[in-house]
């Protein structure tokens, strides 16, 4: 669905990272955008292949790397096994395969993994046919006191729920978090397609249930397409997307997720790995600079320096520059979020999405001026790139 889409809003198809995608993407109806009812473009061409759309772990309860996006239609017969009993084409997670256990599921067990899931910032908002989907894919890993589960930066295809023992939780070689026994971990980077952004070791003999990643993510987008309409309004509001066209927005509302945190949740956190902006729906946020993050997961001492209220988004500028986290961000309230991955920006906007944002934005404010637009397109092409770039501080002249 790539190709097409990007014909209609006008953008270049050589973009390197979507070239794959473009020479297996389908073709004639499918660059529909969305139907009148709210349906996202996708739906309308219900049975064709979907490209999957995505942020990071916090070092807390979510830690993983999301399964890769799905292959052309002639890999997709070459089914591989993986975590789970569901049959996926995901990256098979080889450092846990040799832990797999026989065990029966429990009718207590199997309210200890729904509960889980319901505190989980990923699985938050999801129905309960939803879980039982997942949990239905869930096996038992067993796992020894010192035994590497995830690693920070590797690639990961499960998602996991501590049955009994003891984790802990390291970013960079520091200890942000334990976990312990009904607390779920491994879905954040599964849903956005971005490496473990940390590790979690067995701190004494334990045991987890893992899911398929291939499992998880599909009721995930089921999840966001019922809600399609909604997020799609809420990205006008949204500044950062101000130059684009509505088919463009149509694109980046396929890919937005919501996540559930609880009040004293960390959202972020100040030097991890940036793979998503995001925007609160509903609560408001604190972010702060300095302090540590301690072995439960808290943030100690820092310097708060704003808020964050709904409609406000942070990590933007951390996503497009693909760098790091510069704060660590707290719900102040109940809020929820949504996210959008630089996976999924890529996917919709081309390899460089700083620089389509920056055109769409200039041609936008080229375009209100009664002079510049009665230009030509390739005019303004031509003004736009003889544009250069400088910051001022606050109290410096600009010159007219």
């Amino acid at each position: 669905l790539v190709a097409p889409r990007r014909e209609a809003m006008g953008l270049s198809n050589s973009c390197s990272t979507c070239d794959r995608k473009m020479s297996e993407a389908p073709t004639s109806s499918q660059s529909k955008g969305a139907s009148q009812d709210g349906t996202p473009p996708h739906e309308a061409t219900a049975g064709l292949p979907v490209v999957n759309s995505p942020v990071h772990a916090t070092g807390q309860a979510e830690v993983g790397a999301m399964a890769a996006a799905p292959a052309s239609a002639s890999t997709r017969r070459q089914k591989t096994v993986n975590i789970g009993r569901e049959a996926t084409n995901a990256p098979q997670e080889e450092s846990v395969v040799q832990f797999r256990k026989p065990r029966t599921m429990r009718k207590g067990t199997r309210e200890l993994i729904r509960t889980a899931m319901k505190q989980d910032r990923v699985c938050a908002m999801l129905e309960d046919d939803k879980i039982d989907t997942v949990l239905q894919t869930m096996e038992f890993f067993e796992f020894k006191a010192e035994q590497p589960i995830v690693k920070q930066g590797e690639v990961g295809s499960t998602f996991f729920v501590v049955h009994e023992g003891t984790l802990s939780v390291t970013v960079n070689d520091n200890i942000t978090n334990t976990l312990g026994k009904g607390m779920a971990f491994g879905g954040l980077a599964l849903l956005y397609q971005c490496p473990r952004t940390a590790s979690v070791t067995a701190t004494e003999d334990s045991g987890c249930w893992g899911a398929s990643g291939a499992s998880l993510h599909k009721v995930l987008q089921e999840n966001a397409q019922r809600q399609y309409s909604e997020n799609r309004k809420f990205l006008d509001s949204m500044a950062l997307f101000d130059g684009l066209s509505g088919k463009q927005k149509d694109v980046i509302a396929e890919g937005v997720f919501v996540e559930s945190f609880e009040s004293g949740s960390r959202v972020a956190t100040e030097g991890e790995a940036a793979a998503a902006i995001y925007s609160s729906k509903k609560g408001e946020l604190r972010v702060y600079k300095g302090g540590k993050v301690s072995p439960s997961g808290e943030l100690v001492g820092g310097t708060e320096t704003s808020r964050l209220r709904p409609g406000e988004c942070f990590g933007d500028q951390e996503v497009l520059r693909e760098a790091a986290y510069t704060s660590t961000v707290v719900a102040d309230s109940q809020c929820h979020m949504l996210c959008i991955s630089l996976k999924h920006l890529q996917e919709a906007l081309g390899r460089d999405v700083r620089a389509t944002l920056e055109k769409a934005l200039i041609l936008s404010g080229m375009r209100k001026s009664p002079v510049i637009a009665q230009f030509s397109s390739q005019q303004q092409d031509a003004i736009i790139a003889a544009l250069t770039y400088q910051d001022y501080k606050a109290g410096d002249a600009i010159e007219e």
